[in-house]
């Protein structure tokens, strides 16, 4: 498992918990230092919010998961589908593929929409 924060002071903490083979220091929507199809997953939950990471970013992530990878995601309802809007427009592409998504209230706050997917063809 790798993680990639913004942060550095993050990836202290997270280095810390000693669960992962590498961090990486990142910040979304620009170039990650990672080969095309590198992974076979990867997680986000309270990174894609209030449109704090612009909507390149995907394609970025997309291109470091491998064929038939799966992306599970966490999207803010309040958001308006801002994000899964561009996600849709993947599936449109046949880029991705929805595989499952549902409604969660995790917080109190906010509800969010828990969406995975499949990663079907490069970008």
């Amino acid at each position: 498992m790798y993680g990639i924060d913004i942060s550095e002071q993050s990836l202290l903490v997270a280095e810390k918990l000693d669960i992962y083979q590498g961090l990486s220091l990142g910040e979304l929507g620009n170039k990650l230092d990672f080969a095309d199809n590198s992974f076979d997953a990867w997680v986000s939950s309270g990174v894609f919010t209030r449109k704090q990471v612009p909507l390149n970013a995907f394609e970025e992530l997309i291109r470091i998961l491998k064929p038939s990878g799966l992306i599970m995601v966490a999207f803010r309802v309040e958001d308006n589908d801002y994000y899964y809007n561009k996600i849709k427009e993947y599936c449109a592409q046949n880029v991705l593929e929805e595989v499952w998504k549902n409604r969660l209230g995790v917080l109190k706050s906010c509800n969010h929409d828990l969406v995975i997917l499949k990663k079907t063809r490069t970008v």
